[in-house]
């Protein structure tokens, strides 16, 4: 499909978090929405990776997005666009001058929360995830050798998502985000650094935020925590697995880590 005639998306969105899916982009998104300076959209509706929206043409995606005052920042978040990666080539071919962040978690994590969430949300009646056990579905049949073609485990596969926004984007303009730190410690750090990267005044302090010890995360002061249906029981897997998912995922872990410069000590 044809690209879109050339448009000045930095001068209309001037951020995407582009996910990895289940790892915080939500949370992410919604505390810096509490910096003056931010603006972010509400939906997420898959514009760059849906063929028939975006065939449509711009205008009508942009129409849909926050309007916005002189001096304030648009961040749009859409956490299925990392793994699609169609969507790199499609912004990169209006604008490669608009800054992207990734919010990663140890693949492991954010393997096991994705199963949860579509356990518990997916439209499918029929989704795997709803009628099989995650050990199941994480390997092969009969075999203890991890099902790679499962979209769970492929949407943990960061180095391969990874190498197809680098051909895009210069890596200046992407900013990595622990997800894991990010879930456990204050926010204040890490957002600071975003507003660093953004370019927008420090705003944003630890007294800003607080430990929810009921729900397990942090929240704001200001407008409270995330809807409930955020944050799963976690899934005890036993130690053989929990081995075999490690040495599968190791190779690809350090295959990331050379491509971004950053170690996450996954």
């Amino acid at each position: 499909m044809a690209a879109h005639p050339a448009a000045t998306i930095p001068d209309l969105v001037n951020c995407f978090i582009i996910g990895s899916r289940k790892s915080g982009t939500s949370a992410l998104q919604y505390f810096l929405s509490l910096h003056p300076q931010l603006k972010t959209n509400q939906f997420e509706d898959g514009y760059f990776f849906r063929d028939q929206e975006y065939a449509a043409g711009l205008q009508p995606w942009l129409t849909e997005l926050p309007k916005r005052r002189n001096g304030i920042q648009l961040i749009v978040k859409e956490a299925e666009y990392f793994h699609r990666h169609i969507t790199a080539q499609r912004i990169a071919a209006i604008s490669n001058a608009t800054k992207i962040i990734v919010i990663l978690r140890n693949p492991i994590k954010r393997l096991l929360s994705d199963y949860l969430f579509m356990r518990r949300y997916a439209f499918a009646p029929n989704a795997l995830e709803k009628t099989k056990d995650f050990s199941e579905l994480v390997l092969e049949v009969n075999s203890s050798k991890v099902n790679a073609s499962w979209g769970g485990v492929a949407r943990s596969l960061y180095a391969k998502h990874f190498g197809k926004w680098l051909l895009n984007f210069p890596r200046k303009q992407i900013l990595l985000v622990d997800g894991d730190r990010f879930q456990m410690e204050n926010p204040a750090e890490i957002l600071h650094g975003i507003e660093s990267f953004l370019g927008i005044d420090h705003y944003l302090q630890k007294d800003h935020f607080f430990l929810n010890t009921t729900k397990g995360f942090y929240c704001s002061r200001i407008r409270g925590c995330l809807k409930e249906g955020k944050g799963h029981h976690p899934i005890d897997l036993t130690p053989r697995l929990m081995e075999i998912l490690r040495t599968f995922f190791e190779p690809f872990n350090q295959m990331f880590y050379q491509m971004s410069g950053v170690d996450f000590g996954w």
